[in-house]
């Protein structure tokens, strides 16, 4: 019996990529955004959203929101946080190739399951470094296994 592909709703999709949902259904309009309606109901494959990270708008966008998370974070006037004991950090690994480091993310993702749903994930391939750019918010614990993860994911690349 063959396993159904996952599909991913615009919600989903905009909590991934720190866009809002609006952006998501803007990108769906102007053609930079596929995907299908089930049940009417947007859902996108993983093939759509890698296609969405390899569109340069929406890369830029992105890499922006990215970088003014972890200002906030830094920011002292600002707790945007419901964990006890914050974490924020930017880990970058050398990739041959966007598709590896999208394979990356999408295996750590995978190998995270629920516990995905208790941080804050971004990632993002920077072409000029050839490097794989994941900048994380979540609990301690949570960090230690989402960096265990990603060392595993690596390794077997």
């Amino acid at each position: 019996m063959e396993k159904l592909e996952k599909m991913y709703t615009i919600e989903e999709i905009a909590e991934m990529t720190s866009v809002t949902s609006r952006t998501i259904r803007n990108y769906l309009k102007k053609g930079l955004f596929k995907g299908r309606k089930v049940g009417g109901v947007w859902r996108f494959t993983k093939n759509d959203i890698e296609d969405l990270f390899n569109n340069s708008t929406f890369i830029n966008k992105a890499s922006d929101i990215h970088k003014q998370y972890v200002y906030d974070f830094l920011d002292t006037r600002k707790k945007d946080t419901d964990f006890n004991t914050s974490v924020c950090t930017v880990l970058d690994f050398y990739c041959d190739s966007k598709q590896i480091s999208l394979t990356l993310f999408n295996e750590t993702i995978e190998c995270l399951g629920e516990s995905f749903m208790n941080a804050k994930i971004y990632y993002e391939y920077l072409e000029s470094r050839s490097t794989a750019r994941f900048t994380i918010f979540c609990d301690i614990m949570l960090m230690t296994k989402i960096i265990n993860i990603i060392n595993l994911q690596i390794d077997h690349l």
